[in-house]
């Protein structure tokens, strides 16, 4: 997603930013055969590879080193304040 590649993905462990029809495809997991037709689409549709190479750069600039260190700074501060640290 963040070189412009068309993402075609499982919604595990991408659901914080993949978005069926939006910045990818979506398919159900262990369905070979939906993987193997969404691939197919994009290798046809060229409008869609387009629009979900934009929208995937989109989001990928959306997640940023400084901005993973916030969350996990805010994650630690959170455990200390909740564990009387």
């Amino acid at each position: 997603m963040a070189c412009g590649t068309p993402v075609v993905t499982t919604r595990y462990g991408t659901e914080d930013y993949c978005f069926n029809e939006i910045n990818s495809l979506v398919v159900s997991l262990k369905d070979p055969k939906a993987l193997a037709n969404a691939i197919l689409r994009l290798l046809k549709d060229e409008s869609l590879r387009e629009n979900l190479r934009k929208e995937g750069l989109r989001t990928a600039k959306l997640f940023t080193w400084d901005e993973k260190a916030n969350k996990v700074e805010q994650l630690f501060m959170r455990s200390i304040k909740e564990n009387n640290l």
